[in-house]
């Protein structure tokens, strides 16, 4: 194990654009984690944290790093810097929007993620937006809809991956 981590780590440091390196670097990192004690796993929570970052940097459509990021931060327990109330908050938004039940509730989680997102989340701000449109229409609320609808168009990603 420790062999893989040495020449991932050469890897990334000799070619750090590289989204699989740093990819790969991180996620024998985790496997490292699983195999020492939780005092020695601190040592490697840092450096996971960074090149899955780098990873998403590189390529924020890139499914996997994304999916390891939610693990990650799902497995890690709250003291070691995990959280998983912000995923939280975005599913249970989006279960309000798509069932259209407690539409208030599910504006109000929404919100939060928004206003929390960031590179870690697994969910793209834009289907957030989304959401939100498809309560604000529920509740026929014509100026939201449209507020949320400009601010889905305005982003760089690609619209059909919406």
């Amino acid at each position: 194990m420790n062999t893989i981590i040495s020449l991932s780590k050469s890897l990334t440091q000799k070619y750090p654009e590289c989204i699989d390196y740093n990819f790969i670097y991180a996620a024998v990192l985790g496997m490292k984690v699983l195999s020492v004690s939780k005092l020695q796993s601190l040592i490697y929570v840092s450096d996971i944290k960074t090149y899955l970052g780098k990873a998403v940097e590189l390529d924020p459509e890139h499914v996997e790093t994304r999916r390891i990021l939610v693990e990650f931060y799902v497995k890690l327990p709250e003291i070691r810097g995990g959280s998983i109330s912000i995923s939280k908050k975005y599913k249970l938004g989006k279960t309000v929007a798509d069932r259209d039940i407690y539409p208030r509730y599910g504006l109000k989680l929404l919100k939060e993620y928004i206003e929390n997102f960031n590179y870690t989340d697994i969910s793209p701000l834009g289907l957030a937006y989304l959401c939100n449109v498809k309560i604000q229409a529920g509740l026929i609320n014509k100026l939201a809809v449209i507020e949320f609808m400009a601010k889905v168009l305005t982003l760089r990603a690609d619209l059909r991956k919406l």
